[in-house]
């Protein structure tokens, strides 16, 4: 079966970006990634990649795209107990890294987008009177 143009340029977009993204995975800038595999600069690189993605994660099933995040979060989890040691010595470059591992990970659970902003709130009450503060207290984080 032969494909036509329109399926041919998908297929190309699509290995290159993917190509691109390894190399960015590695640890490549943007911009070091668009000279190497060919894209204008490292804007275009990055924007074409990210439109691959999103359209690759349309196809996908939910049982994949939590076999993926998982694999992300593993990742995540690698690097940050192998940063954890030095941070706690106080090397303050292994502290900032491990803030950006920390903070990947909330965006990629999304609580960074969480309406409802946890918080430790202590709440103390008497026996006499427990359920009456204790429906209030409700009734004030509702509003």
């Amino acid at each position: 079966m032969k494909k036509n143009s329109s399926e041919v340029e998908i297929y190309d977009e699509t290995a290159k970006a993917r190509e691109a993204y390894g190399l960015h995975l590695q640890g490549l800038t943007w911009s070091a990634v668009a000279e190497q595999v060919g894209y204008e600069n490292g804007d275009s690189a990055r924007q074409t990649v990210h439109k691959v993605l999103k359209r690759a994660s349309l196809d996908l099933s939910s049982e994949r795209l939590e076999e993926m995040l998982n694999t992300e979060l593993d990742r995540l989890d690698m690097l940050q107990a192998a940063l954890w040691p030095m941070a706690i010595a106080g090397d303050t470059r292994s502290v900032d890294t491990l803030l950006r591992v920390m903070s990947s990970r909330h965006k990629l659970l999304g609580f960074d987008r969480r309406e409802d902003k946890i918080t430790n709130q202590t709440l103390i009450v008497n026996s006499d009177n427990f359920i009456e503060v204790l429906q209030q207290a409700v009734e004030n984080r509702k509003t």
